[in-house]
């Protein structure tokens, strides 16, 4: 391994040599380490061993000895006793001359005390050939010269926490445990809040009233969507739904205003695309010239937002076939057919008023 006298390149000791000397001194107390673990898991399995049949067997025989070594005549307690250890003896010096029959016993031990000698020689030959190749990489070398400054502070930043760690006495700590108890109802009082911010309160109302309105308990929903006006949150999408709600109860008249307020103060292009539909479907504007031309506006004002709206683009081409410009419509339906399906049963619908029945059967097959 390295040392700090080491020095096979001309550069003297070097922050990077001294560097990996440490590494590699480091990598021999760690297989070294390992090695000893072995060691350390079977102990307690061979002194358990020694617990249950070594001691018990060495005092039977002692006691045996004992009881020959006397001239009074022994009871037949005594005598059945002796006969046992005797017998107990012939065991032990069974057992002390046939060892290897026994090593089930430490075989548990064995398998686990060779799983960190095997981690140690791939450990090790890993750090053969890493060592290899740092000494024949000279790019290695002036990046770790280069990097010192670096090395030498991450170094500094270690010793001054291994001092701190090393000269704390844990049992003050102890007394920080009151300062603790009352940090924890101001923990306690921050996460609350953040799940009881108006923005998260006013989110749970909104959910809950796309909920009522998808179940038809538009009173329900028209309440949800209030109290999220009152917490001044979502602003322009509260009164958004608020008016798609109204048209759901046949308030056709009150949302469309609505939506019109919208688009007029907050230029809120989800309002717009609704306008839009209501417009193609003569809700608003019964002339179909007069409500093409409103659709088309409100459409190039989506557009110039966000030309790659695929609802804008839609609504587009489906005012495009109903003017008769059917050869732009399927042009734009054909290109965001892939990712918006709705197109495909316009697009269907066009090709079976053009004459082309396959084509539209194989559209519809897609959009379903």
């Amino acid at each position: 391994m390295f040392s700090d006298d080491f020095n096979p390149s001309p550069f003297k000791r070097s922050p990077f040599r001294r560097l990996m000397a440490k590494w590699f001194s480091w990598q021999d107390r760690a297989l070294r380490g390992l090695t000893g673990l072995g060691s350390r898991i079977t102990r307690p399995f061979f002194r358990l061993q020694h617990k249950l049949i070594s001691e018990p067997l060495q005092k039977w025989q002692l006691s045996a000895e004992e009881s020959r070594n006397r001239n009074a005549k022994p009871s037949l307690i005594r005598r059945v006793l002796h006969a046992f250890h005797y017998r107990m003896w012939r065991v032990s010096e069974w057992m002390n001359e046939h060892p290897t029959y026994f090593r089930w016993l430490t075989t548990p031990a064995r398998w686990l005390a060779r799983i960190p000698g095997r981690i140690g020689m791939v450990l090790g030959t890993g750090f053969e050939g890493l060592e290899k190749r740092l000494e024949n990489s000279r790019w290695l070398f002036w990046l770790g010269y280069l990097l010192a400054g670096v090395r030498h502070l991450a170094a500094s930043a270690y010793e001054f926490s291994s001092a701190w760690y090393f000269s704390r006495d844990f049992r003050l700590l102890l007394g920080a445990i009151p300062a603790l108890l009352l940090f924890c109802p101001l923990a306690y009082c921050m996460v609350r809040v953040s799940f009881q911010s108006p923005v998260a309160t006013a989110s749970r109302y909104r959910k809950a009233a796309m909920e009522a309105r998808e179940a038809k308990r538009f009173d329900e929903a028209q309440l949800c969507l209030r109290k999220v006006q009152q917490l001044g949150m979502f602003a322009e999408s509260s009164q958004y739904d608020m008016a798609v709600t109204a048209a759901a109860q046949g308030k056709m008249a009150d949302a469309i205003d609505t939506m019109q307020s919208l688009v007029d103060e907050y230029e809120y292009y989800p309002a717009r695309l609704w306008l839009v539909q209501k417009l193609l479907s003569g809700d608003v504007i019964k002339d179909p010239e007069d409500a093409f031309s409103a659709a088309q506006a409100h459409l190039d004002a989506v557009l110039r937002i966000d030309s790659r709206d695929l609802g804008a683009r839609y609504l587009q081409a489906n005012l495009w076939a109903r003017s008769g410009k059917a050869a732009e419509a399927v042009l734009v339906l054909t290109e965001i057919s892939r990712e918006y399906p709705p197109a495909n049963v316009l697009l269907a619908t066009i090709q079976r008023r053009q004459g082309q029945g396959r084509d539209a059967q194989e559209r519809l097959k897609m959009a379903l």
